[in-house]
């Protein structure tokens, strides 16, 4: 039997702020090779790590990397700061 004792909605996570940025520079080939792009993305920029994932049972607690995770403790976190260089050919 499952009693819910909270109205739904009494409990939210963080707000996320997520910052992606990315940077493009077009260089034309000579003759009628095409265009050639290369550009950076950084995706969160900022390296923010908020909690998106919690233990939501009171009773025990969870393992998450060899490590007990009690009622409301993070068990994911957003990723890390990641750049990708990359380049793109239009012909």
């Amino acid at each position: 039997m499952t009693i819910y004792a909270e109205t739904r909605g009494s409990r939210t996570y963080p707000a996320l702020s997520l910052l992606d940025l990315r940077a493009e520079k077009m260089f034309k080939l000579p003759g009628r090779l095409g265009r050639l792009a290369v550009f950076l993305d950084v995706f969160n920029a900022i390296n923010v790590n908020t909690k998106t994932t919690a233990n939501v049972i009171s009773s025990s607690p969870v393992i998450v990397n060899n490590q007990n995770v009690y009622f409301e403790g993070a068990t994911a976190i957003t990723d890390p700061r990641v750049l990708r260089l990359g380049f793109r050919i239009e012909y």
